[in-house]
């Protein structure tokens, strides 16, 4: 089991426990929310979930449900969708810090979409040129020597054939890193996807139905 701590003038901040199991109790859940001390535990898909207070009460009153009703009627409606999306896809491109006359490109690129499959599209263009930035880049190590490639950037998705056995068709996925550079991109986002749930589900609406990815999925986040 690993148990990171994360401290600050004696102060523990953030507790993340990563293993196949083991125990916490509901004392320890009390004591995490009443000192807002971050929890994330991992689950069998190498993700964390995000303990956000000690016990799961719902909020009736009208002013809470009529957030999630909004975020389902516009999740409902394809115009409202494509709003909702093209403004998340434009957050993330002004993020990604892009030279000015590339970010202005992406941008004008996306008013122009029509479905949220459009700004999905623009969305995957804007990722490539960001992760390709990384490409030169080189991470150094301590201690005991370590394989050559290790030190370089290999790329996000990692090429490998599907299925339990590898009986399905190659694809590109993020999943199962073979570099740690890509197992502490997928140990951060999963952080940041536990942090990003709890947030949304403090500001009163639903994690699972989104406008960027859909809801169809089983299980998914879609919104986070």
């Amino acid at each position: 089991m690993l148990i990171t701590f994360s401290m600050s003038k004696s102060a523990i901040k953030v507790i993340v426990a990563a293993a196949h199991g083991f125990c916490v109790t509901s004392a320890a859940i009390r004591y995490c929310s009443a000192r807002h001390i971050e929890l994330f535990i991992s689950d069998d898909a190498a993700a964390f979930v995000s303990l956000f207070a000690p016990t799961a009460i719902g909020d009736a009153r009208r002013t809470a449900l009529k957030v999630r009703e909004k975020q389902f009627r516009a999740a409902l409606d394809p115009k409202k969708t494509v709003v909702v999306a093209k403004a998340i896809v434009a957050a993330k491109i002004k993020a990604e810090g892009h030279q000015r006359e590339v970010k202005e490109a992406f941008l004008a690129g996306l008013q122009r979409t029509k479905t949220a499959e459009d700004a999905r599209h623009m969305e995957a263009q804007a990722a490539q040129v960001w992760w390709r930035q990384w490409s030169e880049f080189r991470m150094r190590f301590a201690g005991a020597s370590v394989p050559a490639d290790w030190h370089s950037w290999p790329a996000r998705y990692i090429g490998r054939r599907q299925g339990r056995l590898g009986e399905l068709a190659a694809q590109f996925t993020a999943r199962g890193a073979v570099h740690p550079m890509q197992a502490m991109l997928n140990f951060a986002t999963a952080i940041v996807t536990a942090r990003l749930t709890r947030a949304i589900i403090a500001m009163g609406m639903d994690p699972c139905f989104g406008f960027l990815h859909d809801g169809r999925k089983p299980g998914r986040l879609s919104l986070v």
